[in-house]
């Protein structure tokens, strides 16, 4: 819309000896009002040209600043990633043999193993673990080494395989495997699991889905080996920590994780601390002694009595603190 009214001329007083003088004034008047109008939207071309730009910086500098913050982030995640998954394999590496089968028990349900169950004892003709998945019948024979896995262990899996009649046959060490253990393997059809498998499945199915956050540990719920399955002197004993005993040092440490996490069980406490399965069950008894933690519910996380007070973290502090934490 014009800002001005079109003056309407009488065009019979356009010719060169009959132009009033006030008409042309005002034929002028116009013309300049043309012209000014059009300098006035250049300039407000131009000036919205000049934000457009200036805006497009702006954004350009955010999205540069973003970028290199996603950068640092990652780069966090990926430090974090390494210190997470070299904390799982020390875990495995400084167990117990049944300590072992039970981690490795664990594992296997996430990577979709079902009914997992540990052997206790001797008789149980090379296989420590048994399992179920796609409808196959699965022995497992776990090996904590600190050297190569031979031959033998391959022919007791076999042997096991054929005595329980199951489907296939699994040999998993912390270590690696001897060329003819290989070899062997491959012509009796038995999986191989050795420490870059074990790390690959613990990096894709436990740190990939906790990173950038405070929760790292295993999908407890999943886990279908108890408590209450395992032998004695593993089994957890509440009646033994009362209220007269010194709590342990790292109490203040596991409460204030378990109340951060709102999630407690003996195995995020023996893996967050790198400590025994006896004294992660007896921190966790504390814990309940204490009422920061409810009674088990079997295979289920303890229930956190405690809600969480503070803020919540940041993506970019919460790894800080993890990391801070597990270089301890």
């Amino acid at each position: 819309m014009w800002p001005f009214k079109k003056r309407q001329l009488n065009s019979t007083s356009i010719g060169n000896d009959t132009i009033k003088e006030n008409e042309l004034f005002e034929h002028k008047k116009y013309i300049n009002e043309l012209v000014n109008y059009q300098h006035s939207l250049e300039e407000e071309i131009a000036t919205l040209e000049r934000e457009a730009k200036e805006s497009l910086s702006e954004i350009s500098v955010a999205i540069d600043n973003s970028l290199k913050k996603i950068k640092v982030i990652i780069e966090e995640e990926k430090q974090l990633k390494k210190i997470l998954i070299k904390n799982e394999m020390e875990i495995l590496d400084q167990s117990t043999g049944l300590e072992f089968e039970n981690e490795i028990a664990k594992i296997l349900h996430l990577v979709g193993f079902e009914e997992v169950s540990v052997s206790k004892g001797s008789g149980d003709q090379g296989i420590d673990i048994f399992a179920k998945k796609d409808g196959e019948k699965f022995g497992i024979q776990c090996k904590k080494y600190s050297s190569s896995v031979g031959n033998k262990a391959v022919q007791e899996v076999i042997s096991g395989k054929e005595f329980f009649n199951l489907d296939k046959a699994i040999v998993i060490t912390n270590s690696s495997f001897t060329t003819s253990a290989t070899e062997l393997a491959f012509k009796a059809n038995v999986t191989l699991w050795n420490r870059m498998n074990l790390e690959q499945i613990i990096s894709e199915n436990l740190i990939d889905k906790r990173i950038g956050s405070i929760l790292v540990t295993l999908s407890e719920e999943n886990i279908a080996v108890t408590e209450s399955e395992l032998p004695n002197n593993f089994a957890n004993n509440s009646q033994s920590t009362t209220n007269t005993k010194p709590l342990d040092e790292l109490f203040e440490e596991a409460k204030e994780i378990v109340v951060e996490m709102q999630t407690a069980s003996v195995s995020l406490i023996q893996r967050r601390f790198r400590i025994s399965y006896n004294r992660a069950a007896q921190l966790v008894d504390e814990l309940e002694v204490q009422g920061v933690v409810g009674p088990s519910e079997g295979s289920k996380p303890r229930r956190v009595l405690i809600e969480q007070q503070a803020e919540s973290l940041s993506i970019l502090d919460e790894l800080k603190l993890q990391r801070k934490r597990l270089i301890k």
